[in-house]
């Protein structure tokens, strides 16, 4: 608490003037960029929602003043009178998981609210879908017009707790990137997606995984890149530490990493829960999914595909944990018909719409 309070009044930047009127607000400055992108630099406003959370936020202060000059003392509050003062057209986000989001007022009835999903989501307490039950309670003070999910089903529950339009487009950011079909030449034979948190105990699930694939490579003379999750040496020494001579290299998670390139560039990626994983299959990527958390709810919605019903096992995916069905997944790759089997299989789980066609339609018929 002390260090949240310590980010919300001494390290955010602070503003003084009054915020000016756009057509558009972002509401979260988190991969604003990706967004802002498809609009006129005149046109958009940032607000940011971090605060607490992260150093050097922006805090309007004219804005705060505000709020507290009319009693009211909470993060919705600043919140609906900066988009107050912003009066946009259009609210756009890609903070799906904050329910705050759903709750905010819009200030008038045309202002259209636009929530894009930005990564897979579970049932885990990390994930808003956790409370789900809360959720469908509040459904008649929740509001937003949009839904722009990774698929039809995932969109089926965001509508149980609120009544919008669904567009499935896939993943927003994946998009904004073009995949690059005339890229013949793969220089990483796996790569493998990290998905370490430095906070967390690794996982046993995860070391038996690992034991298996580094004696794959071992085994067929091949060699592993390692997408890091974070820039922490303590993530670098782990993967050294775990496959030794069988890791070629290991990519840190800079400010300036080109993620997309990278998984552009191999021959075949492996993912246990990474959101990154679905993405590089809807690029056209050859994957392998290793669903291996237990089958115990909440855990369960690690499944693959979920909330899509998919069977257990299927020709790149798996729940079995063992040495196996590595070999069997990567196998399947050799295949000559694999990989359209694949994005066959994928596309109803998450689709790419290159440079996001869909919702510069949407608002193209918004009007703006």
């Amino acid at each position: 608490m002390f260090k949240s309070y310590l980010n919300f009044f001494f390290l955010t930047k602070k503003i003084f003037s009054k915020p000016k009127e756009k057509k558009i607000l972002i509401f979260d400055s988190d991969d604003s960029e990706i967004i802002s992108r498809y609009f006129k630099k005149d046109e958009v406003e940032t607000l940011h929602i971090r605060m607490a959370y992260k150093s050097r936020q922006n805090l309007n202060l004219y804005v705060l003043l505000k709020t507290f000059l009319g009693f009211k003392f909470s993060m919705k509050s600043y919140y609906e009178e900066y988009i107050e003062f912003v009066n946009p057209k259009i609210i756009i986000t890609l903070s799906d998981n904050w329910p705050i989001i759903y709750d905010l007022k819009k200030n008038r009835d045309k202002t259209k609210k636009i929530v894009i999903q930005r990564a897979f989501r579970t049932c885990l307490p990390t994930d808003m879908l956790s409370n789900l039950k809360y959720l469908k309670q509040n459904k008649t003070k929740f509001n937003c017009d949009y839904l722009l999910m990774f698929n039809e089903e995932i969109g089926k529950i965001y509508n149980s707790f609120v009544d919008a339009k669904v567009i499935p487009i896939g993943s927003f950011r994946s998009n904004s990137i073009s995949k690059n079909p005339k890229l013949k030449r793969k220089k990483i034979d796996i790569l493998f997606i990290s998905t370490f948190r430095p906070y967390l105990k690794v996982k046993n699930e995860d070391l038996i995984f690992f034991k298996n694939l580094k004696r794959y490579c071992i085994k067929k003379g091949i060699k592993i890149h390692v997408l890091g999750s974070t820039n922490t040496d303590l993530e670098k020494r782990f993967f050294k530490n775990t496959f030794k001579e069988s890791m070629q290299l290991f990519l840190s998670k800079t400010e300036n990493r080109s993620t997309y390139k990278i998984v552009d560039l191999a021959k075949i990626i492996l993912s246990i829960d990474s959101t990154l994983g679905y993405e590089a299959a809807a690029r056209g990527k050859n994957v392998g999914f290793f669903c291996i958390r237990s089958k115990k709810f909440p855990l369960s919605t690690f499944k693959f595909g979920w909330p899509v019903k998919k069977n257990s096992k299927g020709n790149f995916w798996t729940d079995k944990n063992s040495y196996s069905e590595i070999s069997r997944i990567i196998n399947f790759y050799k295949n000559k018909n694999a990989n359209k089997v694949m994005q066959k299989k994928i596309k109803d789980v998450i689709s790419f719409d290159q440079n996001n066609k869909s919702f510069k339609s949407l608002i193209k018929n918004l009007k703006i």
